[in-house]
C-alpha cells in the first residue's frame, strides 16, 4: 500500500524501513488479539474460515474471468475482510460454517457490483496477462483481439504445431492436475503424520494414494513441460494496441496481473529522449520492454 499508493518513487532503504515498521505492528496487533480469546482452536476456525474464506472469492476470479478489475478486488477484499471482523465482534458464537457462507456472500456480492459499476481494465494490460499467463476461464474477448493483431508470430515450436487447440488442450490438462495436486498435497501431509504416529496401516493406504496422484501429476503436467506451445512469443508487443507502462500491471506472485492500471499509453518526453539519443540500442530496450515474455514450458 505504501508503495502502490503513497510514495511509488521510494527507495529501497524507505521501503525496508516501513516494512519493519509494519511487520512490529502487525505482530503487536496479534500479541494484543491473544486476549480475546480462551481457545486456540476457536481463533483458528475464525481465521481459516471466515477471514481466508472471505478472501477467497476475490483470489480466485482475477485468474478466469478478464472483465474482474482492480476495484471489484479490492472491494471484495476489504469489504470481506470487515464483515469477518465485525461477524467475530458481534456474532462470536455463530458456527464457523455459517461465518463462511455468510462473509464469502458479502465479499461476492461487492467484487461483482463494484467490478460492473466501474470501468474495465484497459485493453492492452488484459492482452498483455493473457499471452503471458494463458489463462482459462472467460477470456473470450482477449482472447480473440490477441489473435485478431496477429501478435502471434505464427512459430510452431519444435517438435509441434502452434494452434488455439493446443492451448485449450492445455487447459483441459491443467484441471486435471489441479485435481491430482489437491490429492498429491493432501496425502504426503497425512502420510507423514500417520508415520509419524506409527500407524503403518493406515501410512500404507495414504502412502498408496500420494504414489498414484503422483504418477497422474507426471501423466498430465510433467511430462509435456517441454513440449507446450510457445504462445507467449510475440511480433512487436502489440504495438497496435498501445504502449504497455510498466506501472499498467502488478506483480502476483510470478506473473503479472492486470488488476491495476494506470498509464494512459503514452511515453514520458524523457523516455523518447533517451530512445533518440540512444539509436538502435534503446529501441531494442524499448521492444524488449513492450514485449511479452511468457513462460517458458
Amino acid at each position: 500500500i505504501y508503495q502502490a499508493f503513497l510514495r511509488p518513487d521510494a527507495d529501497e532503504k524507505t521501503l525496508l524501513r516501513h516494512g519493519r515498521i509494519a511487520s512490529v505492528v502487525v505482530a503487536v496487533i496479534g500479541l494484543l488479539c491473544t486476549g480475546l480469546t480462551d481457545n486456540i482452536n476457536d481463533i483458528w476456525g475464525w481465521i481459516t474460515l471466515c477471514l481466508n474464506g472471505s478472501q477467497l472469492f476475490p483470489l480466485f476470479l482475477r485468474w478466469y474471468w478478464w472483465r474482474f478489475n482492480g476495484w471489484g478486488y479490492a472491494a471484495g477484499i476489504g469489504g470481506g475482510i470487515l464483515a469477518a471482523m465485525v461477524q467475530r465482534s458481534a456474532f462470536p458464537s455463530l458456527p464457523d460454517y455459517v461465518g463462511f457462507l455468510g462473509t464469502g456472500l458479502i465479499s461476492t456480492v461487492l467484487m461483482f457490483g463494484v467490478t460492473l459499476a466501474t470501468p474495465p481494465t484497459p485493453m492492452p494490460a488484459l492482452v498483455k496477462f493473457y499471452t503471458n499467463t494463458r489463462p482459462s476461464g472467460f477470456w473470450g474477448p482477449v482472447a480473440a483481439l490477441a489473435l485478431e493483431k496477429d501478435g502471434f508470430d505464427g512459430q510452431a515450436p519444435e517438435g509441434g504445431s502452434f494452434d488455439t487447440s493446443a492451448i485449450r488442450r492445455e487447459h483441459h490438462r491443467d484441471r486435471a492436475t489441479a485435481i491430482f495436486a489437491v490429492v498429491w498435497q493432501l496425502s504426503l501431509f497425512l502420510a507423514m503424520m500417520a508415520a509419524t504416529m506409527a500407524q503403518w496401516g493406515q501410512f500404507a493406504v495414504v502412502f498408496s494414494v500420494w504414489a498414484g496422484s503422483s504418477s497422474g501429476l507426471w501423466f498430465c503436467w510433467l511430462r509435456h513441460l517441454g513440449n507446450e506451445p510457445d504462445t507467449a512469443r510475440m511480433r512487436g508487443g502489440f504495438e497496435s494496441l498501445g504502449t504497455v507502462s510498466s506501472r499498467e500491471t502488478e506483480m502476483v506472485g510470478t506473473v503479472r496481473s492486470p488488476l491495476t492500471y494506470d498509464g494512459d499509453g503514452e511515453r514520458s518526453d524523457e523516455e523518447v529522449e533517451r530512445e533518440g539519443e540512444g539509436g538502435g540500442d534503446n529501441e531494442d530496450e524499448e521492444r524488449s520492454r513492450i514485449a511479452v515474455g511468457g513462460p517458458k514450458f
